[in-house]
């Protein structure tokens, strides 16, 4: 099924984020502590990109709470007339008086049936896909494991069901990642086939996958940049991943659902070639072919230096490229001491970035750390704090905490909730400094927040043992030099992220703590602007 913009009907857009049976999910999964929130997840890219129409109106529910409001929800979805791509992720468990499977939300429960029930009146050629990125309980499993699988009936369903509920989110990361770098080659639309090799292929062998969609729906938009013609002609077949769905016949029926695990294995496509037809354009062989000598009588044979391997530069999308003047002439006014004319600047060119690319895109999340940058010039530390804390928060949970611009903003975050005169609101802001730090690989900086939290509070606990975080800072490194504007553009278009590590600057000071001295008791990591 071919879908276009062009017929003036907007798509819809709408993900529902349940329950996981604990707490509300903010942070990536660690030992003890829930998956991610998937609509954090999602707004990393634009709706325009997971529906394929002109306009996408996006309903986005971060936490779902009762199950009227989610029915209201699904039944309105059901109305729109254009194309729907229903998102739901979260928990599920069977009930216990019923034996049927239902999503787990935050205070209630959703019984999966009511999905079907909801999208069943919906006609076949507006376009429907259901996307499943759910985690299951023990006794849930067995249910799931049945062919065809409950997960899909009488829904056009892809999903994933994970025994683990921490693995809630990889599929959904899986999936922006793939739609993020496309297929080059391919159509400017993409069906859930031409993607389920690059999504399954990181999942763990134990996720089990759903799939009882109708094929061939072109349903996200592709954003990679054609590379040219290929060699081979638009009449034989692509070389795909294999599809878990049968291909379509004539007389095809409603789709069945299908339950397949995973396989590392390589598929080989070859291309059939009658014997009579030569491969492309190749002449014609002589019938008695002459026979070539290479090397002439009497001399030594010419040894052939080996080749060199060429490689082709791909060409990359520079997704500030919009921006770049713009993000100049901000820094430049903050530099000349017009802080509110450059947060000003830096809130208008966020919003208008917030409207083409989403929520949490890489272009708005580069944005919102030059605001946060001329937000800190300014003097409002609480202000960029708030910043700095809402780009690493993000950053988790697109890229992960072991990425070197999610330790950076979370550093940054620090340096400026450090910078906060007011110590009340030092200590409101302090909590989410600690979660965030929590969230990271580096329990030594974990540590310097809770003292400094603890000092904050007036709290005396016993004097730690000295370590480097808890020298003196150093004073906080500008990065914009003399040539603003440059600079700035220049950093701010790269993609080298340099995180700085607080033990390398710290100095090693062993004096004891003292009273007199808690203001400058702990390292103060370098604010850079956004990388």
């Amino acid at each position: 099924m071919h879908m276009s913009g062009g017929d003036g009907l907007r798509g819809r857009v709408l993900v529902i984020d349940g329950g996981s049976g604990r707490a509300a999910r903010r942070f990536p999964p660690r030992e003890g502590r829930p998956a991610p929130a998937l609509t954090r997840i999602l707004s990393a890219i634009a709706p325009q990109v997971l529906l394929a129409t002109d306009g996408v109106d996006s309903v986005l529910l971060p936490a779902a709470v009762d199950a009227d409001t989610v029915r209201d929800h699904l039944r309105a979805a059901a109305r729109h007339p254009g194309p729907l791509l229903l998102h739901v992720g979260g928990h599920l468990v069977r009930d216990r008086g019923t034996g049927a499977l239902a999503l787990e939300l935050d205070r209630d429960r959703l019984p999966w049936r009511v999905l079907e029930e909801e999208l069943r009146l919906r006609p076949m050629q507006s376009g429907t896909l259901v996307i499943g990125d759910l985690s299951a309980d023990a006794d849930a499993l067995p249910q799931l494991r049945v062919q065809p699988s409950p997960l899909g009936a009488g829904l056009p369903l892809w999903a994933a069901v994970n025994p683990d509920v921490t693995q809630v989110g990889t599929f959904t990361r899986a999936l922006v990642e793939a739609l993020h770098g496309g297929r080059p080659g391919a159509g400017e639309r993409l069906t859930p086939e031409q993607l389920q090799q690059q999504v399954h292929h990181v999942l763990r062998p134990e996720t089990q996958i759903v799939v009882s969609h109708a094929p061939g729906w072109q349903v996200f938009r592709n954003t990679s940049r054609r590379l040219g013609p290929t060699l081979v002609g638009a009449e034989l077949p692509s070389v795909a991943g294999p599809s878990p769905v049968p291909p379509a016949t004539a007389s095809a029926t409603a789709p069945v659902p299908v339950v397949t695990q995973r396989s590392p294995e390589t598929v080989t496509v070859e291309l059939p070639l009658t014997a009579d037809v030569p491969p492309f354009d190749m002449p014609p062989l002589p019938v008695n072919p002459p026979t070539v000598h290479l090397t002439q009588s009497g001399l030594p044979p010419v040894r052939q230096e080996p080749a060199v391997p060429v490689t082709f530069a791909v060409p990359v999308q520079d997704d500030l490229a919009p921006y770049r003047g713009a993000i100049g002439a901000i820094v430049a006014a903050a530099d000349a001491g017009e802080h509110a004319r450059a947060v000003n600047e830096a809130i208008t060119l966020e919003r208008n970035a917030v409207r083409s690319h989403g929520t949490d895109s890489e272009p708005v999340l580069k944005l919102r750390q030059v605001r946060a940058h001329v937000t800190r010039l300014a003097g409002l530390q609480r202000e960029a704090t708030l910043l700095y804390r809402d780009v690493a928060l993000s950053l988790l949970d697109t890229r992960g905490a072991d990425d070197p611009e999610t330790r950076q903003a979370a550093a940054n975050a620090e340096a400026c909730w450090r910078a906060i005169e007011d110590d009340a609101d030092a200590r409101r802001l302090g909590p989410d400094l600690v979660r965030l730090r929590q969230a990271l690989p580096d329990t030594r900086r974990l540590s310097a927040v809770e003292r400094h939290l603890s000092r904050l509070r007036g709290d005396t606990p016993p004097p730690p043992s000295r370590t480097p975080e808890d020298t003196a800072p150093e004073d906080i490194v500008d990065d914009v030099v003399e040539d603003a504007v440059e600079d700035a553009v220049e950093v701010l278009a790269s993609d080298d992220v340099s995180a700085t590590d607080p033990a390398d600057d710290a100095r090693d000071d062993t004096a004891e703590d003292s009273p007199e001295d808690t203001a400058e008791d702990a390292s103060e990591e370098s604010v850079h602007r956004a990388s």
